[in-house]
């Protein structure tokens, strides 16, 4: 067989000049205090880049590297996490991945023109786009670009702020200061209606004693049943003006529940609807109003069982009410899930179903008021409640509720 071949790599080290005409000894002490110094910079350098690393990995926000071409060439812990990719799975790539449309397309234009022209399309701070997850989901964020000029060329360095949290919490001040207006008139318009209804139903009463006709009882009858919904009616608008009730008690969701879907389940809409009720055993209590609970998800309920009564005879209807024990931003949180299969909803009207006396239903048929109610209340519990809905998808309500610690009851009280 033949020999095998061995290949040598070498290394050598320059010397100074002046170090040729000296005695071989004293090179050789000349080499080694220059190989020392070498190895103790390249000490230094690694244990820069490691606490460079570290600092980079400590930030929020995602911070990733991109050379002239677009491509990524590094990027922090943040940037994993945010985006859902591994570190192999970016480095390398162009950095358009992390984009959606039309982003993703014009983003190596942006630096083509930029190195072309010196205009900073790019360059800046607090633009706000969006980004885009491993798993196709986008969301908002807030870009800030810098150049760095190396011996290699120029670098950008992008840093990448979630406003996902920041959309949501205004979003939520948006809503607050919607029911807060709607509160100030709603207390007035309930007394302003409920004083003449009262009126009119003492009339009602006194002509019913006194009047056996069977037509006119059947029209007295019409007049009752009107005259009961408009109490209704007015009951919701006051509730958007009530102040907090100060009754809280250490309580169990699950009995709220049962005690709002036990009230479902008589409602003629509730025909030919499976109700499905899972409920975790082992859920923690919070600190809340038992009645109030119950009324949100009822109002829930009635929700989706007005949705659902608008589907086809024949096609399958469900209602399911689950609960879990969770963390969230909350703390440790009791998760409540109300779904159903119906006809869903438009990005639209998603938008707005939280909205006082918003609704999509006929004249006559809603008021608009039950879904604002139960914001208010979830809100005022401290928790929060959001829709995700599709049109012919069905619709997910989730509520998110603070568990009762001893802590945070002595600060709600």
């Amino acid at each position: 067989q033949p020999e095998p071949i061995l290949l040598l790599r070498l290394q050598a080290t320059p010397i100074a000049d002046d170090t040729i005409d000296l005695p071989l000894d004293r090179r050789l002490e000349v080499l080694s205090s220059e190989l020392e110094r070498r190895q103790l910079a390249e000490r230094e350098l690694k244990a820069s880049q490691a606490r460079l690393r570290a600092i980079l990995d400590t930030a929020v926000d995602a911070i990733s590297v991109i050379d002239e071409q677009g491509t990524i060439e590094s990027i922090n812990r943040a940037t994993q996490e945010m985006f859902g990719y591994s570190a192999p799975e970016l480095v390398g790539r162009n950095v358009g991945i992390l984009m959606p449309e039309p982003y993703s397309d014009r983003h190596d234009e942006y630096i083509e023109r930029y190195l072309d022209s010196e205009i900073p399309r790019i360059i800046g701070f607090g633009r706000e786009v969006r980004g885009q997850r491993k798993d196709g989901l986008t969301f908002p964020v807030r870009l800030s670009v810098s150049e760095v000029v190396t011996d290699r060329g120029r670098l950008f360095a992008g840093i990448v702020r979630d406003l996902s949290d920041e959309y949501r919490l205004q979003n939520q001040i948006r809503q607050q200061e919607k029911l807060a207006v709607v509160g100030q008139l709603a207390s007035g318009i309930a007394h302003e209606i409920g004083n003449p209804l009262s009126s009119i139903s003492a009339v009602v009463q006194n002509l019913r004693r006194k009047i056996s006709e069977e037509a006119v009882t059947k029209k007295l009858d019409l007049i009752e049943q009107h005259i009961t919904r408009l109490v209704g009616i007015t009951r919701q608008i006051s509730q958007l003006g009530r102040p907090m009730s100060p009754d809280r008690v250490s309580c169990s969701i699950n009995a709220a529940i049962e005690t709002g879907v036990g009230i479902l389940q008589y409602d003629k809409r509730a025909k030919g609807v499976q109700i499905d009720v899972d409920l975790d055993p082992d859920l923690p209590l919070t600190f809340a109003v038992p009645d109030e609970l119950s009324q949100v998800f009822m109002n829930l309920g009635l929700n989706s069982l007005d949705a659902l009564n608008t589907l086809p005879p024949t096609r399958t209807k469900r209602l399911e009410v689950r609960t879990e024990a969770t963390d969230s931003d909350l703390g440790p949180t009791i998760r409540v899930i109300v779904e159903d299969n119906g006809p869903g909803m438009s990005p639209e009207t998603a938008s707005r179903v939280f909205d006082p006396f918003f609704t999509t239903k006929d004249p006559g048929q809603g008021t608009g008021l039950g879904l604002s109610v139960s914001y208010r209340i979830v809100q005022e519990h401290g928790g929060r409640i959001s829709v995700d809905s599709k049109l012919g998808d069905g619709a997910r309500f989730v509520i998110e509720l603070p568990v009762l610690t001893s802590s945070r009851q002595a600060d709600d009280l």
